[in-house]
């Protein structure tokens, strides 16, 4: 009997463990939920005031306020065109509308990175780009795996696959730029 007994308590032990399992599950997923929030870029809000103000300011200032930090190409965004902002507890987003309005920059946040583009020259690059391949390979014919490719003078990159191998969009007579660690980096011109 005593035998029988013990048996018993150690499956209201063992179901009591799984109940006490679900139960802080549930507990876990009812939390995550309940603090979840609306992401980064849809919550952070700046204030900038100002009649006459550089854009290259409003960046400052924003990058000051949040944990936004701006990539952009300084010969594609003027940065010292002045502007009126009157933004006040605005999300970031909200302001840099403002900024940009009827110009041809646009932003895309990615994270906690803003990178600030060219409407004009992407649509100039996609119209007149060819699809480049090619090897890359160190002095003794072996393949580099993780090269960098990229097209001199512009935001157009790739890196080398397993086999050497690179795919890049890159307008007619580019110089394409070759970089690895421990290499010394080569330039390639490309002309259709």
């Amino acid at each position: 009997m005593k035998n029988i007994l013990y048996q018993e308590s150690i499956v209201e032990i063992k179901h009591l463990f799984h109940i006490m399992k679900i139960t802080a599950l549930a507990l876990f997923i009812f939390v995550g939920t309940a603090f979840a929030t609306e992401s980064y870029s849809q919550v952070m809000k700046v204030t900038v005031v100002a009649d006459k103000i550089s854009t290259g300011k409003v960046i400052n200032e924003i990058e000051k306020q949040t944990d936004y930090l701006f990539v952009y190409n300084v010969n594609e965004v003027n940065l010292q065109r002045t502007i009126q902002v009157n933004a006040e507890n605005k999300s970031v987003a909200e302001v840099l509308n403002k900024v940009f309005e009827g110009t041809n920059i646009y932003y895309a946040m990615e994270g906690k990175n803003i990178m600030l583009m060219s409407r004009t020259k992407e649509n100039q690059s996609a119209n007149q780009t060819n699809k480049v391949t090619g090897v890359v390979k160190d002095t003794n014919g072996e393949t580099i795996i993780g090269a960098n490719v990229t097209v001199k003078g512009q935001s157009i990159g790739t890196i080398t696959d397993i086999d050497g191998r690179f795919v890049i969009d890159a307008p007619a007579n580019a110089v394409l730029q070759i970089t690895y660690i421990g290499y010394i980096a080569q330039e390639v011109k490309y002309w259709k």
